[in-house]
């Protein structure tokens, strides 16, 4: 970049230079600006936002494998998903294209793919898979079990046939920091909690990137497909 060319340098970049363009947050890759606003912060937590998420997760994973006495191949799967990304991506993508990225950011490595967009795509559609798959409607299979939940909800107030009880306490079953459905099935509603929460979290993930000049929209859309 402009601001750490130096051909005195290893590869031409000036390792000491400080950036005139804001702080760089050291193993996040993530930029802030100078005079940042509340929405640049905003952008910077969720710049981090899936470094924290992939921590926690890895966390949960080995607690849930002392607990259980092991891992399931769905979560086996999600650490492959984790190192092959973070291989593809850092050792092998940046490496051959060595694309910059943009003049304003604080970052001394290339850009192109942008990794926080692969991992945060990647991450949610790894759950929006994995939790469609567990779909499963409740309803009564024969006319016992119909009689049984028209008398537990008769006299209680509802709406699309769960009670209060129901709307606040059944997503709670399904809420996991692994990208992975934590439930072996699921309904309409916690499928829709489940992924709405989700997205919250990790769509926003590579439009942050852009605003704080870490990537261009290019190394982001690629990151993104390739997650």
């Amino acid at each position: 970049l402009p601001w750490n060319y130096d051909t005195a340098w290893d590869k031409n970049v000036n390792k000491d230079a400080e950036c005139p363009h804001g702080t760089l947050i050291d193993h996040f890759d993530v930029t802030i600006p100078n005079g940042a606003t509340f929405w640049d912060y905003v952008c910077v937590m969720y710049g981090i936002l899936p470094f924290v998420l992939v921590g926690l997760a890895v966390l949960e994973l080995l607690v849930s494998s002392i607990v259980l006495r092991g891992l399931g191949t769905r979560q086996m799967s999600f650490l492959a998903f984790i190192g092959f990304i973070t291989l593809v991506n850092e050792l092998l993508f940046k490496k051959i294209v060595q694309e910059p990225r943009p003049d304003r950011s604080c970052n001394f490595s290339c850009g192109f793919p942008s990794g926080h967009s692969t991992m945060s795509l990647g991450f949610f559609f790894l759950l929006f898979l994995d939790g469609s798959y567990r779909i499963m409607l409740q309803a009564p299979l024969d006319a016992e079990a119909a009689t049984r939940l028209v008398s537990w909800v008769s006299g209680k107030r509802t709406f699309l046939n769960m009670t209060l009880r129901n709307w606040l306490i059944a997503p709670l079953r399904t809420l996991s920091l692994v990208p992975l459905c934590s439930s072996d099935s699921l309904d309409a509603y916690n499928f829709t909690v489940l992924t709405t929460l989700q997205a919250l979290l990790l769509l926003p993930v590579p439009m942050s990137r852009v605003i704080l000049h870490d990537h261009t929209p290019k190394q982001v859309i690629v990151g993104g497909i390739a997650g």
